[in-house]
């Protein structure tokens, strides 16, 4: 998935009162999102009526999802301790994530002015 799906794609699941985490790690070619279990009816049902096939085969360590245009998706579902710290399975065995990967990192904005030279709308800085 291109950055600006990947971005789509948590706005979207952030409607839906569902946080997620990028997943990042060496060698994977599929996006893939961490989320609490607690949510993942609810991430589903927002993916298929975004257009995903969503295949709920291999629970509980993943949920699959293609779409046409936007590729893979791998939906990794935790249960979350009272630490922050998620539990949950990868291909290959248990996923442990401390608290400390989910901590929020700050990322710098710039405005973009559309090319007319006009100011954008507040909603889109």
């Amino acid at each position: 998935m291109a950055p600006d799906d990947v971005l789509d794609l948590f706005a979207l699941l952030d409607g839906r009162g569902t946080v997620a985490w990028l997943l990042l790690r060496p060698g994977q070619t599929d996006t893939e999102v961490v989320v609490d279990v607690s949510g993942l009816e609810s991430i589903v049902s927002a993916l298929v009526s975004r257009g995903f096939r969503a295949d709920v085969s291999r629970l509980p360590d993943r949920v699959g999802a293609v779409h046409r245009r936007l590729g893979r998706l791998v939906i990794r579902p935790c249960r979350f301790d009272a630490e922050g710290n998620a539990y949950g399975y990868a291909d290959e065995g248990p996923l442990v994530l401390p608290a400390a990967a989910f901590d929020p990192v700050e990322v710098s904005l710039r405005t973009v002015r559309p090319a007319d030279g006009t100011d954008p709308p507040p909603d889109d800085r």
